[in-house]
């Protein structure tokens, strides 16, 4: 006789996975969502299935990520007072540029300013940085930016970076054609003032040649 428990752990263990898989599928955990993807399905249908995973589960992470920036901004609040009520800080800080610097705290500053937390959602900046990309891509097809500029655009990390090297891209751009262009309307201005001298030119040869032609004529006459 088997007097463990064994086979009712096991049977516990499959009735909670069991109770755990429908769970997930009743909020729309699928099974691509878990990488239990099938041999035979086709890639369109995965990637259907996770998009409309995906904005199945969209309300739940917006409540956490309402939640997390709920409890981020009583932190940055609460930091506000405790500094408010201290001395003058030194606080070192990491730059851009990876180097560190100590940094002095205007109290007063702190106290008067209004601090803000922004979230973004990674699912959407991902589509917003792919439509940034494929701008980008059109942008340089109707030749408004460069190669080496979408480049550029699709080694950015964020979609503030991305967006704002397409916007300098766009503006060296512009400026360059706006140089071009003036160059060639200066050029076209020179062609006609030099036409225009020209025909000037022109104009008062056939004079002189009537002048010249009358006096000959006259001089014949007088003969």
């Amino acid at each position: 006789m088997d007097l463990s428990l064994v086979s009712d752990i096991n049977k516990y263990v499959e009735l909670a996975e069991y109770l755990e898989q429908k769970c997930g599928k009743s909020v729309g955990i699928t099974d691509p969502v878990l990488g239990q993807t099938a041999v035979s399905e086709r890639v369109a249908n995965n990637q259907q299935n996770l998009v409309q995973t995906s904005h199945m589960l969209e309300p739940y992470f917006d409540l956490h990520n309402s939640i997390k920036r709920n409890v981020l901004q009583g932190l940055i609040n609460l930091a506000k007072v405790a500094y408010s009520g201290s001395d003058k800080k030194y606080l070192s800080y990491i730059l851009d540029d990876m180097s560190m610097e100590m940094l002095e705290l205007d109290i007063n500053l702190l106290e008067e300013s209004t601090l803000g937390l922004f979230m973004e959602d990674s699912s959407i900046s991902e589509e917003i940085k792919q439509t940034i990309q494929s701008l980008a891509h059109a942008a340089m097809q109707n030749q408004k930016i460069e190669l080496s500029d979408v480049l550029k655009v699709i080694k950015q990390d964020s979609i503030q970076e991305a967006e704002e090297a397409l916007l300098v891209s766009e503006e060296i751009r512009g400026e360059r054609d706006q140089a071009v262009a003036e160059r060639e309307q200066e050029a076209k201005a020179n062609s006609e003032a030099r036409a225009k001298e020209h025909e000037k030119e022109k104009w008062a040869h056939e004079k002189d040649m009537v002048i010249l032609k009358e006096t000959e004529k006259r001089k014949k006459i007088n003969a």
